[in-house]
């Protein structure tokens, strides 16, 4: 499955490069099932009967490339560096990537083509009113 991703710095330059300057990588790769944790925050009555008031789940997702040459690999590596990061989804939602962690395996010897792993969260958050 094709996948895109989007990064840029949307206030300030990024080296020699200036602010609001996008880029687009198109990946062939694998998404496994996303990993959830909730943090979940609210009051509790003298009876231990528990209200939640704040609600966050945090998906964690690892995309996992086909062989990509090394100018590519460079680039994914550079994603983590920008303040605003989105990926289109296979079900078509552009969403923000947070947290991105990358990884690379090198199969052959020579080096000249890796398989990159990307790590990243996608938050929502939900506010619970009581009333």
């Amino acid at each position: 499955m094709i996948f895109k991703i989007e990064y840029f710095h949307s206030t300030s330059t990024v080296g020699n490069i200036p602010a609001n300057t996008h880029f687009w990588i198109y990946l062939d790769a694998s998404i496994g099932e996303p990993v959830e944790t909730v943090i979940e925050e609210g009051i509790e009555d003298g009876y231990k009967n528990f209200t939640p008031t704040f609600q966050k789940s945090t998906k964690t997702y690892t995309l996992e490339t086909t062989l990509l040459p090394e100018h590519m690999i460079d680039a994914i590596h550079r994603i983590k560096y920008f303040n605003k990061k989105e990926i289109t989804m296979q079900n078509g939602d552009i969403v923000t990537m947070k947290n991105v962690k990358t990884s690379v395996n090198y199969p052959f010897d020579n080096k000249c083509l890796a398989i990159a792993k990307i790590e990243f969260d996608v938050d929502e958050t939900i506010v619970l009113v009581d009333c």
